[in-house]
């Protein structure tokens, strides 16, 4: 159920997967259902209560946070009473205290929850080479829970990272606000580079191969390059990824610590672009290079000129640097 950037893609790989021999798929959306209706092994479910009570083995949940109660909620009501034996598998990402609701809801239903929030990029989706954080109860291989997270994962990608359930989320929390981090970094030292006349084109290849890289470095410095900013296919929008803050530090509080200096500082990066880049909330994470800036604006410049600004001077310093070197 839900079939966005993730789930078209999980659901491809669970329809390859031997072992599986019947994949129903539902969203809410008719576009999105027909953007997976090719292979023969997926099958459309007209509704959650139609695929809740079809009698599955599993089923599989990649939707927003701000929806993913509800179709827990459907699924415990439609099935009461004959379960038999059914799991639901919630890879969205949303909070340690949802996952907990959902799993006492769907336990009064005698449904297994399990709490395994992935991360990937769409392409992994598909070729079932994600990673799942899984807190609670680990279904075992047999399982047909333990069956669809094998068919999603690479072999050592599924981890079993706490006891209880809702710390598959603060796992994923983490991992993200981590991630958070690396962009930040490239927002601030990508228009440094520019400023201080380094060929901006250069510095993303250079360190992209030494030991200043990172995932979120090779993954957005092009994109920023070349001025892209919207969230395409696989960049998730700012203005929805901002849960993994609030749920890194409900987590931490609730261990009685606080948010240390480094991530309060890059949160400080990210909330700054969503309140003064216009259309922030859209954009993918990259875009926090246009809230940071190491020169003042020139009057009526937004943040965004301003990077693009540093980023063709130095371009047009370099042409004529080659041109006074090679006149002819």
């Amino acid at each position: 159920i839900g079939l966005g950037q993730m789930g078209r893609g999980m659901a491809a790989a669970l329809a390859r997967a031997p072992e599986i021999s019947r994949v129903l798929v539902y969203d809410a959306s008719p576009a999105a259902m027909e953007s997976v209706m090719g292979p023969d092994s997926l099958k459309p479910s007209r509704s959650v209560t139609q695929m809740a009570a079809s009698h599955p083995a599993a089923i599989v949940l990649s939707l927003p946070a701000g929806v993913s109660f509800d179709v827990v909620s459907e699924i415990a009501e439609s099935t009461r009473g004959s379960t038999g034996g059914l799991s639901v598998i919630d890879t969205s990402t949303t909070s340690a205290d949802e996952a907990q609701r959902k799993q006492q809801l769907l336990e009064q239903a005698g449904i297994q929850f399990v709490d395994a929030p992935v991360s990937g990029l769409p392409e992994r989706a598909e070729s079932g080479h994600l990673s799942a954080f899984c807190g609670g109860r680990l279904p075992s291989e047999s399982s047909a829970a333990g069956t669809a997270l094998r068919a999603l994962c690479r072999a050592d990608g599924i981890y079993h990272v706490g006891e209880q359930c809702g710390q598959g989320q603060l796992a994923k929390a983490l991992n993200n606000v981590l991630y958070n981090i690396s962009i930040a970094a490239m927002a601030e030292q990508l228009p440094l580079a520019a400023a201080m006349g380094l060929d901006p084109e250069v510095m993303a290849a250079a360190v992209s191969s030494s030991s200043g890289q990172s995932f979120g470095w090779d993954r957005w410095a092009g994109e920023v390059l070349s001025h892209r900013f919207e969230s395409g296919e696989d960049g998730y929008p700012m203005g929805e990824a901002h849960k993994d803050w609030v749920t890194l530090e409900a987590g931490a509080r609730g261990a009685g610590k606080t948010l240390g200096p480094v991530v309060r500082a890059a949160r400080g990066v990210y909330e700054q672009t969503l309140t003064t880049v216009p259309g922030a909330a859209h954009m993918h994470k990259g875009a926090m290079t246009l809230a940071v800036s190491y020169t003042h604006l020139r009057a009526h410049e937004t943040p965004e000129h301003l990077v693009c600004r540093l980023l063709l001077e130095k371009k047009k310093k370099t042409i004529h640097n080659t041109s006074k070197h090679n006149p002819h």
